[in-house]
């Protein structure tokens, strides 16, 4: 039986029209899977073991198994795509539990702070290879000790001064029945007393700190206290309390710790430091205006010297590292190795340097080289007095005058008002000036030139 095509047009449009119906009971949602889900509701207070069942993740997806709620709402593994956007966080994080550190062996950190390789022997301590490392010979060590102790200082000639200072300074092999470390002490402690402060702290700094003895503890306050840098105690203020128990190691604790920027430790350490009643007076004002000076200073301290009755290390290097002017009184109850370490203090002016250095470079203290550059910093010094800087410009003269008659005249005026600078600072002018040109004007002695050899 054949069917009209009416027949089956009508029977399509049917089937069609009950499609459409199924569809818009059902509607086929665009978005991906687990939006428009409803979202779990979060329990108030999660308990330590699940009462219901968390539903199961999509199969494509599988997660593991949850071991613990989470609180907060959280989203769990086992929760379905969708459940909470994004975790919610957590009043107060949760502890992690860590096991307490163990102490680290001094002996295993000090290998890591000063590797084999880098550490030096005490079999030969010094600066310099101007003298062999076997100058004293056989010589046994308790009489290099007992000399060098006993040698009277500063010593009376220049020549001799230098020459000691250059011996001191090398680098020498450690004579039998001494300690390496000692013998450093030993010399840089006469040379301390010879006022070659810079050499000085030079020696003692070429010995290790686990080396270190007493005596070099001892020795190397000293030394850092002439060259005015409190903040080289720092490296070895523990070691120094603990190996001698020195009051002044016991206030380099906070001085160091305030240099550090740690302004309210280096106070409570101060403050404990006082109420022992170690020290008092002007020692320890200066001790607090360098700690004031390391940052985070909250008060001003002034310096009196009423009442003082001399000058010591401590006191000579914390005024000089602090800018705090020591009266001439103080200088009366020191030797001249003091005021020599004061002509190589570089924290004071060049002009307020400059009679000092004179009197060290006839010492042998400072080099004719070095005084003619203090000199050129005094003709650079707009502050500077007239007559150092007159001094200065007629120095300068001498040196690079344009004609020869120009630096005899610079010569003569330096010869007439500083006469001790013809051994030490015009000797290289002297040298360089004509045969005979100082008698071209007559023989009189203020027409002659001195005869200068070169420090």
């Amino acid at each position: 039986m054949r069917i009209s095509s009416k027949v089956a047009a009508a029977g399509f449009g049917a089937v069609a029209l009950a499609a459409m119906a199924v569809a818009q009971d059902r509607p086929e949602s665009i978005l991906p899977p687990g939006f428009g889900d409803p979202a779990a509701r979060p329990a108030a207070r999660p308990s330590a073991t699940p009462t219901a069942t968390a539903p199961r993740a999509p199969a494509a997806r599988p997660g593991p198994a949850p071991t613990s709620p989470v609180p907060g709402g959280a989203v769990l593994p086992g929760d379905p795509a969708g459940a909470v956007v994004q975790p919610l966080p957590t009043p107060t994080p949760a502890p992690i539990p860590s096991g307490t550190p163990s102490p680290v062996d001094p002996r295993l950190l000090a290998r890591y702070e000063m590797p084999a390789y880098a550490r030096r022997s005490l079999a030969t301590v010094g600066l310099s290879q101007d003298m062999p490392a076997d100058a004293f010979g056989a010589a046994d060590g308790g009489f290099i000790e007992t000399l060098m102790r006993h040698t009277p200082a500063p010593l009376p000639s220049r020549w001799l001064s230098m020459l000691l200072r250059r011996t001191l300074a090398a680098e020498l092999d450690t004579p039998a029945g001494l300690n390496g470390a000692d013998y450093a002490a030993e010399r840089a402690w006469l040379l301390l007393r010879m006022g070659e402060s810079v050499v000085a702290r030079g020696v003692v700094e070429r010995v290790d700190n686990r080396d270190y003895t007493p005596k070099l503890y001892q020795v190397a306050m000293n030394a850092m206290l002439a060259t005015g840098d409190p903040g080289g105690l720092c490296p070895l203020a523990d070691g120094g309390l603990r190996a001698t128990g020195e009051v002044g190691w016991v206030f380099a604790q906070p001085i160091c710790t305030s240099l550090t920027g740690q302004g309210e430790a280096a106070r409570a350490q101060f403050q404990a430091a006082r109420r022992r009643r170690l020290a008092g007076g002007v020692d320890v004002l200066l001790a607090e205006k360098v700690m004031g000076a390391g940052g985070q200073g909250r008060r001003a301290v002034t310096i009196e010297w009423d009442g003082v009755d001399r000058l010591t290390p401590w006191r000579f290097g914390l005024a000089n590292a602090t800018g705090v002017a020591i009266p001439e009184t103080m200088f009366a109850t020191t030797g001249a190795q003091v005021r020599y370490w004061q002509a190589l203090s570089p924290m004071l002016a060049p002009a307020a340097r400059l009679t000092l250095a004179e009197a060290a470079g006839a010492q042998g203290v400072l080099s004719s080289a070095a005084l003619v550059d203090l000199y050129g910093m005094v003709a650079g010094d707009d502050d500077a007095p007239s007559a150092a800087t007159a001094a200065a410009q007629d120095l300068g003269t001498a040196y690079a005058g344009r004609t020869a008659d120009a630096r005899l005249a610079a010569l003569r005026d330096l010869w007439g008002v500083r006469s001790f600078l013809w051994p030490i600072g015009a000797d290289r002018p002297c040298r360089r000036a004509p045969a005979g040109a100082g008698r071209s004007g007559g023989s009189g002695p203020d027409r002659r030139l001195p005869a200068v050899r070169r420090p």
